[in-house]
């Protein structure tokens, strides 16, 4: 088989198609490349940022279920209905 019997790449029918296509598909694998790469690019957080963030929300809900517990002393205290 020679090469004048291959077609070259520019002679294949649809070739312009197919390459616009594939130069969008690069275009978007690039931007999602660059979005991966900023988002891994930040340092992660430490052990007693992640604790700290941890017992913040325990707290809030610690106090929380105190103060419906306190607010239901309250209403048994002066005798109102629940």
């Amino acid at each position: 088989m020679s090469t004048e019997e291959i077609p070259y790449y520019s002679e294949v029918p649809g070739e312009e198609d197919i390459s616009s296509r594939l130069a969008a598909i690069e275009s978007r694998l690039d931007i999602m490349i660059e979005m991966i790469d900023s988002d891994t690019s930040k340092p992660p957080e430490t052990d007693w940022q992640s604790m700290v963030f941890f017992l913040g929300i325990l707290a809030t809900l610690a106090l929380f279920g105190g103060g419906t517990e306190y607010l239901k002393y309250l209403k048994k205290l002066h005798g109102l209905a629940d």
